[in-house]
């Protein structure tokens, strides 16, 4: 399927301070779209939404970026880099 519409994002971890980019696309299915996020180096453990139709979300990928960060709890997203 067609990956597109990149984005990389900054987490940090709360216990080392570590910076990670977290990288979400879209990517076209047959009944509609999903967003994808992974933290890079961490191909395999990518974190999916599905969605039939658009999304509202407050920004692109909000919600398969907190999913991703529920999942992985010692990371949170560096806002204003």
């Amino acid at each position: 399927m067609k990956q597109y519409d990149f984005q990389v994002f900054t987490v940090k971890n709360k216990n080392t301070s570590a910076i990670r980019s977290l990288i979400c696309f879209t990517e076209n299915t047959r009944t509609g779209f999903k967003h994808v996020a992974f933290l890079e180096g961490s191909e395999h453990q990518a974190v999916k939404c599905f969605y039939s139709n658009r999304t509202w979300e407050s920004y692109r990928y909000k919600t398969v970026i907190d999913k991703l960060l529920s999942e992985n709890t010692g990371y949170e997203l560096v806002r204003g880099l």
